[in-house]
């Protein structure tokens, strides 16, 4: 089933189309380029189809705003639930006057 309301201008279509607590995905249809990518952009659904429907990539993320889901899958984007992020740094030079707090607070004198 399909429900296809009444609007008056692009600013309404998009508010009723954003006034609900899902959104899994959308469509735009439309020739005018920017217009539709402008509308594309102020839809609150993890994926808005231009011209098309429910046109799935595995390289894409796939996922929902709102209530429609918790984070993504497929694509890179879908890494992120199992990984965690953490910076290592080490210096490898020894040298003492290009560390950060030898900059700040000056080298420490050799005693």
């Amino acid at each position: 089933m399909l429900s296809v309301p009444r609007y008056d201008s692009v600013d309404e279509a998009i508010k009723i189309a954003n006034d609900t607590e899902y959104g899994l995905s959308a469509g735009v249809r439309s020739r005018d380029v920017p217009r539709k990518l402008d509308v594309a952009r102020q839809l609150q659904a993890g994926s808005v189809w231009i011209n098309d429907w429910h046109n799935i990539s595995q390289h894409m993320p796939f996922g929902g705003f709102k209530q429609s889901g918790m984070g993504r899958e497929l694509g890179p984007d879908a890494l992120d639930e199992f990984t965690e992020a953490k910076a290592i740094t080490i210096d490898l030079t020894g040298r003492v006057d290009r560390r950060a707090y030898g900059l700040v607070l000056g080298t420490p004198s050799e005693a």
